[in-house]
């Protein structure tokens, strides 16, 4: 019952990502999956949402995957547990493509970036080929660390070139905090003469994804809850430096506003999927698209999950 109206979401995906018009495609999505926990845990349950989350990535197939709030796997089995239910899946499909004499599908494999130490931080789960891991920790003053998660792979449209996935998660409350966070990202980490994406839990909104009434509600409740104020510097940043935000920028999207915007429990968007310039060039719009699937009882955040087709 949980994961209906995600299937009702499903279908949609599926039936774009499977047409046969489509030539060079590729799957993203970023979670904040809140340490495995549900937000609204039932009476009587552990509190885990392993198995809710296992099952939804198991339906989508993505090729990428980006986590964040997530255990390391020296200290919590879950990402061990979700590659183990992911190839299984996977197997049962090579077992029916091999009657048709159709390649294999490409096998998942994890990987974890800390932030904080070795058991906290940004994952990457991937079936394509993977060419490079690099993680970087950013430190700024007293503040808890926090981490940026590089996996670089096959380019989907340019099968010479690499395209890299950077997987992060920036400060919770205080965006004077996030902004030299991400610029330390974007000029010290990101390789910007490769085509790539950029995702994760950025903890900023976009000033146009809400009407004026709305965001002094939110800007109200989130100083009440938390003792944070909004700013738009980190989105701002990402604009100005060229990067597009999928979810806003492909044209099923352009007039939603304010509680259409949420991905987070404070109803409002954190959670994003930018894409460089130079990818972005490459994307065939009318037939790529991006989707928030919405159920915040298994996480505080909701997955956004995108497909382009080039």
């Amino acid at each position: 019952k949980k994961l209906l109206g995600w299937r009702v979401t499903l279908s949609h995906f599926l039936s774009m990502t499977d047409s046969p018009e489509s030539q060079a495609k590729l799957t993203l999505i970023t979670w904040n999956v809140n340490l495995w926990k549900h937000s609204h845990p039932s009476s009587g349950s552990d509190g885990s949402s392993s198995q809710e989350i296992n099952q939804l990535l198991t339906e989508l197939e993505p090729d990428v995957v980006g986590l964040q709030e997530v255990f390391g796997e020296k200290w919590n089995h879950n990402l061990e547990h979700l590659i183990t239910e992911l190839n299984t899946k996977e197997d049962d499909k090579n077992n029916s493509q091999n009657e048709t004499n159709n390649p294999p599908a490409g096998t998942y494999t994890s990987h974890f970036g800390e932030a904080e130490n070795e058991n906290y931080g940004n994952a990457c789960i991937t079936k394509l080929p993977v060419l490079l891991t690099q993680n970087l920790v950013i430190s700024i003053g007293k503040i808890e660390k926090r981490a940026c998660l590089r996996v670089s792979v096959p380019h989907p449209q340019e099968k010479e070139k690499s395209l890299s996935i950077y997987v992060l998660h920036l400060h919770h409350l205080d965006e004077g905090t996030r902004l030299p966070q991400l610029r330390q990202i974007l000029d010290t980490f990101v390789d910007k003469e490769e085509d790539h994406v950029i995702m994760g839990d950025f903890n900023s909104v976009r000033q146009g994804d809400y009407t004026d009434t709305y965001l002094m509600k939110l800007r109200e409740s989130l100083r009440k809850a938390e003792g944070r104020d909004i700013s738009f510097l980190v989105t701002e940043t990402m604009e100005e430096a060229g990067y597009k935000d999928l979810w806003r920028d492909l044209d099923n999207n352009n007039n939603k506003k304010d509680e259409q915007t949420s991905t987070c429990k404070w109803n409002c968007r954190v959670d994003y999927i930018w894409v460089s310039s130079s990818l972005w060039a490459k994307v065939k719009r009318e037939e790529s698209f991006c989707v928030m699937l919405s159920d915040k009882k298994i996480s505080d955040h909701n997955p956004v999950c995108a497909g382009l087709t080039f």
